[in-house]
């Protein structure tokens, strides 16, 4: 299923447990996910998704739920 994808690149990306990700999870709560970690999120999830996120998508990967919003926009369904 695309969110246990969705799951599986945050947890690849930032070196998180599967109890780490929730709803409420955002950049704040991980070390990692300052400006570098988040162009590794895009890309990743580019990769995982075959999709191409614009420089304003980019910017919204900020949080878990912004994250299911930009893949929603670009046609991922959950």
């Amino acid at each position: 299923a695309n969110i246990n994808r969705y799951h599986s690149v945050l947890q690849s990306v930032f070196n998180l447990e599967q109890s780490d990700i929730k709803e409420s999870l955002t950049a704040l709560d991980v070390d990692t996910w300052d400006s570098m970690g988040q162009m590794n999120l895009a890309t990743a999830l580019e990769n995982e998704f075959k999709i191409f996120l614009d420089p304003e998508d980019i910017i919204q990967l900020i949080s878990y739920i912004n994250g299911i919003q930009v893949l929603k926009k670009h046609g991922i369904v959950f």
